[in-house]
């Protein structure tokens, strides 16, 4: 007699995962995507100094290519955790631009020489600049932004400031 229903056997039953392995493996991904976050916010101050000073040095070109053009000085007026850009006119100043970063990003203005603190960074028409370095702090990450006076060269400064230098 032909058999059209059977159990199955030991071996046809072991092919798949069991309920309890599954719940284990759904375990572990939930406690490693709760960790992923903590992880994350460690990384998080040093992307966002670097993501400011890339930023801060975009602006500064602007800020050349716009006091050339427009035969004015431009000025850079930082903040506590931003800057404003104005255009010198005959009545005074106008902001042009501003930018505002997280509370935890702060900037700072000092001369080239780290000798004293600056209120403000000017672009002339001619192409020169007052010079300065900008350093933004983000937690225990620091860039610093550096424009030479004479030529209005700008560059990230990789790595740490000398320790006499805080924002």
């Amino acid at each position: 007699m032909p058999v059209i229903w059977a159990l199955p056997s030991r071996l046809d039953a072991r092919g798949g995962f069991t309920l309890l392995e599954l719940l284990v493996v759904i375990a572990i991904m939930a406690a490693l995507t709760a960790a992923f976050p903590l992880a994350l916010n460690r990384f998080l101050p040093a992307r966002r100094a670097d993501a400011a000073a890339r930023e801060l040095l975009a602006d500064i070109r602007l800020a050349q290519a716009r006091s050339v053009t427009a035969d004015r000085v431009v000025s850079i007026i930082p903040t506590a955790n931003g800057y404003d850009v104005t255009v010198a006119e005959t009545k005074g100043a106008r902001r042009v631009s501003s930018r505002a970063w997280r509370t935890s990003t702060q900037l700072a203005l000092r001369s080239l020489d780290d000798s004293r603190d600056l209120t403000s960074f000017r672009v002339f028409p001619d192409g020169s600049s007052t010079g300065g370095r900008f350093l933004i702090r983000d937690g225990a990450r620091v860039r610093s932004v550096a424009v030479s006076e004479l030529t209005s060269r700008v560059r990230i400064e990789l790595g740490e400031p000398p320790a006499s230098v805080t924002p």
